[in-house]
């Protein structure tokens, strides 16, 4: 009698396929769904979160990307946590409800390079040395929901144009917000900070804020950068200036703030 010869499998075709694929996109960055590539501790101190990043802080990221943290950073001794090899452009940073934790050295998020369409959101950033959020030059940035906290120099600081909003910025040692021309800064709690409460440069607009400035070397509110065509204005904020620098310096009273108790504002 004939005997069948077996038939082939392909039990092993579709095993070496598997581990094709887990070669493959062990490579590439974590994906945390929707295209969004996750930041953690530990992939940050393993490396490889961009195609030019290095093991250990900073973090490098590039142009073009959405990012998202899966867990708080630390970064230690670091003077940085993010990094650019180049000029940033359309990046999404999305702290997802954690915190980047700093040790009284360097910034928080800070990019000493050209930088447009930055959005940054929701978390906290504590403890750095100098800024807790700074973005140089260029400008359209989207800051929002932060609470930006104890840092050493400014808590938000952005030399081009700027919406902040809904953001609590409270302790920090300079500015507690600072923004470049034609920003929007609105619906921000900002509290006890060293220098101005917010501070303003030309055509900007500062609405629905609660400013508690008790102590600042400078003014609670400081739009004084231009007047003119060129002036800021304010609207809805209540204002509590300290008698060393004083409630509002600059800018055009649109109504409906509160000074010291008074609807009459400087």
């Amino acid at each position: 009698m004939a005997i069948d010869s077996p038939k082939p499998t392909t039990s092993f075709a579709k095993v070496s396929f598997a581990l094709t694929l887990c070669v493959t996109f062990s490579a590439w960055p974590a994906q945390a769904g929707d295209g969004l590539i996750e930041i953690n501790q530990t992939r940050a101190i393993a490396g490889g979160v961009s195609s030019t990043d290095t093991p250990g802080f900073p973090v490098t990221l590039e142009s073009d990307q959405s990012y998202v943290l899966t867990s708080s950073l630390d970064a230690g001794s670091s003077t940085a946590l993010f990094a650019a090899t180049a000029g940033l452009d359309d990046l999404t940073i999305d702290l997802n409800g954690f915190v980047i934790q700093g040790n009284g050295v360097g910034s928080g998020i800070g990019f000493n390079t050209t930088a447009e369409n930055v959005e940054i959101k929701n978390g906290t950033i504590r403890g750095f040395g100098s800024r807790g959020l700074f973005l140089q030059t260029s400008g359209r940035h989207v800051v929002r929901n932060l609470r930006v906290i104890e840092n050493g120099s400014h808590g938000i600081d952005s030399n081009g144009a700027a919406f902040v909003t809904d953001c609590f910025v409270q302790s920090n040692g300079e500015d507690g917000i600072r923004v470049g021309s034609t920003s929007h800064v609105a619906r921000n709690r900002v509290v006890s900070n060293g220098r101005s409460g917010i501070n303003g440069n030309a055509s900007t607009l500062v609405t629905d804020n609660l400013i508690h400035h008790p102590s600042g070397t400078e003014a609670a509110l400081d739009l004084s950068a231009l007047g003119g065509a060129n002036a800021s204005g304010y609207r809805n904020n209540v204002i509590n200036g300290g008698a060393s620098g004083g409630t509002v310096v600059g800018g055009i009273d649109m109504g409906g703030n509160l000074c010291n108790g008074s609807t009459s504002c400087p």
